[in-house]
């Protein structure tokens, strides 16, 4: 089952988790994989939302729940519910996703010029995520300790274009290593934990049309 939601940072990712755990009891969730993104490394993700999250969905409290429901986008949701079940609008897949290279095309030249304007250059706030003792990496690890011991964690560190791998030698290089040795710090201490490093500079990086989105 797929819990990842598109536009979040680990402050969004870890109430979705939490809100999931409370859910699955005991011993009923045998694993999670966690995929940490640039974000985790940085300073500000716990404090600053890249974009708007309806953190009440995933409240403890029945009453916020039903007060946030009182909005106009909820009327919205009910009039679609109402069309979908008269058929007249389409369902979504069963997963809740739709199929991002739908319509798309594969665009080299594209892709190169836009991987040019990039450049190298890092997350902006990493080296203050290194300053900071990359505090997303302390909340995870607090979540992961009310989980069952004998649950499985996997911590991905997803692949990254070349051109947003910060340069070899580099300080942002070093504080990015400094953020995967932190995150193998937190998966040590509890059994069932491990780090799954795709960030690097191989040849999943240097494949252009592995990144076209």
């Amino acid at each position: 089952e797929s819990l990842a939601i598109p536009g979040t940072g680990p402050r969004e990712q870890l109430a979705v988790a939490d809100w999931f755990r409370r859910h699955h009891p005991g011993n009923d969730l045998r694993g999670l994989v966690f995929g940490l993104d640039a974000r985790w490394c940085g300073a500000q993700s716990l404090k600053q939302l890249q974009n708007p999250f309806p953190f009440w969905l995933y409240s403890d409290y029945a009453v916020v729940y039903a007060a946030r429901l009182l909005q106009f986008k909820s009327f919205e949701a009910a009039a679609r519910m109402i069309k979908l079940r008269l058929g007249r609008v389409p369902a979504m897949r069963r997963d809740g996703y739709n199929d991002y290279e739908t319509g798309k095309a594969w665009d080299p030249a594209g892709f190169s010029q836009r991987a040019n304007e990039k450049s190298a250059a890092p997350p902006e706030d990493l080296e203050a995520g290194l300053a900071a003792g990359f505090p997303a990496a302390a909340k995870l690890g607090a979540f992961l300790r009310q989980l069952p011991t004998a649950m499985h964690i996997v911590l991905v560190f997803p692949p990254r274009h070349y051109t947003a791998l910060p340069p070899p030698g580099s300080a942002a290089a070093s504080a990015l290593q400094a953020c995967k040795d932190r995150f193998r710090a937190v998966a040590r201490v509890r059994a069932h934990t491990q780090v799954i490093d795709f960030a690097r500079d191989d040849a999943i990086a240097r494949r252009d049309d592995d990144f076209w989105d």
